[in-house]
């Protein structure tokens, strides 16, 4: 049994603040064999997560605090869903498999759950999508980034 106290959830922002990565995730589960993967995530507004989707899984996100933008595309790029999640209105969204998806900070940090079946298969647990830039790229990523995160403020 794994319980999470808030200052478990401040520690790990604090972890992410002291290295000045713009996320940082605790694994709940035992190992990557594990059956099922479930992370608390905390995420900053700087974060780039590159569009990806996972073949034949499921992912499920839920909001412990500040906001997230859920992004779902086609497989062309363009934005086919945008979800807003926080802890009051609609905390969890749940991303089908095989779908493009990003998740965006909306507040200045946030903190949420993921969970998803395991096992973890490294570089093939996550297809990148050919059309975003990968994350080392970093003028068309930071680009690519600000405009995501400008098309989610004209959809809120």
């Amino acid at each position: 049994v794994v319980g999470i106290s808030r200052e478990l959830i401040d520690s790990l922002i604090e972890i992410m603040e002291i290295r000045e990565t713009a996320s940082a995730r605790l694994c709940l589960h035992g190992s990557e064999l594990s059956e099922l993967h479930n992370m608390i995530i905390a995420q900053s507004r700087a974060h780039y997560c590159r569009p990806h989707r996972h073949e034949s899984k499921v992912e499920t996100c839920q909001v412990i605090d500040g906001r997230i933008a859920v992004l779902i595309f086609d497989d062309s790029g363009e934005v086919d869903q945008s979800f807003v999640l926080d802890s009051r209105t609609r905390p969890i969204v749940r991303i089908g498999a095989d779908r493009w998806h990003s998740v965006l900070a909306i507040s200045k940090i946030a903190v949420y759950h993921e969970s998803k079946i395991g096992p973890f298969l490294g570089k093939k647990d996550s297809l990148f999508a050919p059309w975003a830039p990968s994350a080392n790229r970093s003028n068309e990523t930071n680009l690519y980034h600000e405009t995501l995160l400008g098309l989610q403020r004209l959809k809120e």
